[in-house]
């Protein structure tokens, strides 16, 4: 009795199945890219180039400098203190001469985990009392690989003045690391000096 009662639920259960796959043969199920274990990478580079990141101003002072002493000693420092560096105070104003500007541009990227999400880029300048720039580092403040410097970029066409709206990629932005000394950011980022409306 206890056999029967077992094969009717196994003929029941079979049923059911076959009439479902039955209902879905012919359809196709799309899996979103963000539930992918494999984003596509490049179609993401790709998106955010066509979209571009909007570098919005967040800070700005007169007679400041950056701290090169920290920048200069990055790798070091945060290999000293073993621990997940809150890479900010790296990009913070020291006394000096100069305008400061500090600007984060926030963007999708495909993180250690494989899976995607916001990422923010850290981009200061320092510029002459007629806005002329002279100096500026670009950074994402998420970057978890060590050197940490692998993803520190600087600039290498001091010759522009820091407008409203004016295009990342014409500062031509190098990046420091020996290896890969040189290699531009191609970033298709905007800056705005003015809170963007």
């Amino acid at each position: 009795m206890k056999n029967k009662g077992f094969s009717i639920c196994l003929i029941l259960i079979v049923t059911v199945l076959s009439s479902c796959k039955s209902s879905l043969l012919g359809k196709k199920i799309d899996k979103l890219d963000w539930m992918h274990p494999h984003p596509n990478y490049d179609s993401l580079q790709i998106e955010n180039r066509r979209i571009g990141k909007n570098y919005l101003v967040v800070d700005s002072s007169y007679n400041s400098d950056f701290n090169y002493k920290m920048l200069n000693a990055m790798d070091s420092l945060i290999e000293a203190s073993r621990k997940w560096p809150d890479a900010d105070r790296f990009f913070l104003p020291v006394p000096g001469k100069y305008k400061y500007y500090r600007f984060n541009a926030r963007f999708k990227g495909v993180s250690y985990d494989n899976s995607i999400k916001d990422f923010n880029d850290v981009l200061i300048i320092k510029t002459d009392s007629v806005n002329t720039i002279i100096d500026a580092y670009q950074y994402t403040l998420e970057w978890a690989e060590y050197p940490f410097t692998t993803d520190l970029y600087r600039i290498s066409n001091n010759a522009v003045r820091l407008v409203d709206k004016l295009n990342v990629d014409s500062l031509r932005m190098g990046k420091i690391t020996d290896y890969e000394n040189g290699k531009l950011l191609k970033d298709n980022g905007i800056i705005f000096l003015k809170p963007k409306k």
